[in-house]
């Protein structure tokens, strides 16, 4: 008979042994020029000389610290981390580190069924092949974070004017769920910048098949031949129809624009096939669609949420919506599109307008924004099974001006329409919707960097939208401020009390927007036109000045406050001596 005190002893022992996370830290280098992969690797004396060599033997808890240079290799992690110790493979300090392709048709970066690994602030480049392939993620690969990285020059061709064959590929990000039984999951792919491709068939940023669990954040997606960031389903990436679609995941706060083909219309943020994901706080133009929600293979796409983003001056439609020929295709349901932006969109005149209808039912289209170019062209479908979906609390408009209320055209169920009245009537839609210029701070479209669609005061859409709208899923406005101020949301992306006003020197208003409020560590300043200077003061709630700042710069500021203890400050904005003054919040 077994000892009872030495039985719950050892059992005490292992049970604090397993809850215990232990966690390893550990640095080590890579170094092309001086390096030698015999060396120790622990110093930037004793580095290590291919990357290759990291990615083979690293650790758990290792960071690896690669010095700048061109890397002549075709990379292959072998090695995971576990849970609180990541392998952080990443340039040392700000050196540039280049992972190049040297025009040849490789794949530069593989990460199959492994976990907890960084890639960080590397440079991937200059492939050139049917198939070549900058970064991609198989099989059932968990924590795997991608992040501040470049990706370019990733080409099928050496011509973007060269139309391509459906055979003709490459793929500068792909994430291909392969696994049938377990999903690529915790998957974080962040503030990385993708531009200059030349795609062929396929997409810039890629997630297709049995992928649960994703965040796609800050990302800069641009100057491609191809659509910008793509979420899939329904292609036999997974074996499995039940895990063969993108899902439960968010792509928010990304920037996509000039991504445009030349054989189809290619869409700035695409979701094809996925399921449960939300779609906030992007901004996408000059693309072929600003968005497309769709489903092109046999199946469904449902309960996508598009939300807070701003769509403008793209070639077609700005928000696209529905899937084909059901059921010989798939279909659309349950999405909800609420509080975007939608801008001077089809500048090839094509016809779709702002919104483009095709198979899609029960989905809820509520506090947007339509402001048309002189087309009038809000609404255009060529389907006539739209089914159970619901307009309301919506703002139109066209840049033709308020006399082009009776002029603006609505093509609903084929059924066309000419004048919000008549739309209205004859759909029994948007009861509560208008015609009425938003006002927007700044709408110049020539130059979107400074862009700012925030609302001004006395705007018809503040404090107009669906006064039951109820806030889920940490729903924040297009500059990640609270949603709702004074009891209803605004129509639109930007919630109004999140910006103010101050005269510049010219005697105009100055716009100013803060973001994200509340926040972790930096604030953010956007201002509608550049100013040479102007100072920020910060004080405690007891009226101490915590951190006084100069501004100058041609757009946007910022400001760290990661310093600050949690807590309420008063930030006073002070420019030809006036000021402004707004209440932020520092939180964990």
């Amino acid at each position: 008979m077994r000892n009872f005190k030495q039985t719950f002893f050892l059992v005490f022992i292992l049970t604090n042994l397993i809850s215990t996370t232990i966690s390893f830290s550990q640095s080590f280098y890579v170094d092309g020029g001086s390096g030698n992969d015999s060396n120790t690797g622990n110093s930037l004396a004793s580095a290590w000389k291919t990357i290759q060599h990291a990615m083979n033997i690293s650790s758990a808890g290792s960071t690896v610290y690669i010095k700048g240079g061109t890397y002549m290799e075709q990379l292959t992690v072998n090695v995971s981390g576990t849970s609180g110790n990541q392998i952080v493979f990443r340039n040392y300090q700000n050196d540039s580190v280049k992972v190049n392709g040297n025009n040849a048709n490789v794949t530069l970066l593989s990460i199959t069924d492994k976990s907890f690994v960084t890639i960080q602030g590397l440079i991937f480049q200059n492939t050139l092949g049917n198939g070549s392939i900058g970064i991609t993620i198989n099989g059932a690969s968990e924590n795997i974070t991608i992040k501040k990285n470049l990706i370019q020059n990733i080409r099928w061709t050496v011509s973007a004017s060269t139309i391509p064959t459906s055979n003709d590929n490459c793929n500068p990000f792909v994430v291909y769920g392969d696994n049938a039984s377990a999903s690529i999951s915790n998957l974080v792919v962040d503030s990385n910048e993708i531009r200059n491709n030349i795609n062929g068939f396929s997409e810039n940023l890629t997630l297709d098949g049995n992928v649960s669990g994703f965040i796609i954040s800050h990302n800069k997606v641009h100057d491609n031949t191809n659509i910008g960031i793509l979420c899939a389903g329904h292609y036999q990436t997974s074996s499995n129809p039940a895990t063969d679609q993108a899902r439960n995941g968010t792509v928010s706060d990304n920037e996509t624009y000039n991504n445009v083909s030349l054989y189809a219309t290619s869409g700035g943020l695409y979701v094809d096939g996925g399921r449960k994901i939300i779609v906030e706080r992007n901004k996408s133009y000059g693309n072929g669609y600003g968005i497309e929600i769709g489903c092109e293979q046999v199946g469904t796409l449902d309960s996508v949420t598009v939300r807070g983003n701003i769509f403008f001056n793209n070639q077609t439609a700005g928000l696209a919506i529905g899937g084909y020929n059901y059921p010989t295709t798939g279909q659309v349901l349950k999405c909800t599109v609420s509080n975007n932006v939608l801008f001077n969109n089809d500048y090839s005149q094509s016809g779709m307008g702002e919104f483009y209808l095709s198979k899609v039912s029960n989905c809820l289209f509520e506090n947007n924004i339509a402001f048309t170019s002189n087309q009038n062209i809000v609404l255009s479908s060529d389907y006539a099974s739209l089914q159970s979906n619901s307009y309301n609390y919506n703002d139109y408009f066209s840049n033709s001006g308020t006399s082009a209320q009776n002029l603006i055209q609505f093509k609903f169920n084929t059924t066309n329409y000419t004048g919000f009245s008549a739309y209205q009537t004859g759909t029994s839609q948007d009861a509560n919707s208008m015609y009425a210029d938003p006002t927007f701070v700044n709408s110049n479209i020539a130059n979107p960097a400074t862009i700012n669609f925030s609302l001004q005061s006395g705007s018809g859409c503040v404090d107009k939208g669906d006064p039951i709208h109820v806030i889920i899923n940490n729903e924040l406005d297009f500059f990640g401020n609270t949603r709702i101020i004074n009891s209803r949301i605004d129509i639109g992306a930007v919630e109004h009390g999140n910006i103010t006003s101050i005269q510049n020197e010219k005697g105009n208003n100055l716009f100013i927007s803060i973001y994200p409020n509340p926040t972790k560590n930096i604030l953010y300043l956007k201002y509608s036109e550049p100013v040479e200077s102007f100072n920020v003061e910060i004080f405690d709630m007891r009226g101490n000045k915590i951190k006084p700042n100069q501004m100058n710069d041609s757009g946007v500021g910022k400001i760290d406050l990661s310093s600050l203890e949690n807590g309420l400050y008063l930030m006073n904005i002070i420019l030809n001596n006036k000021y402004q003054s707004f209440k932020i919040v520092k939180i964990n």
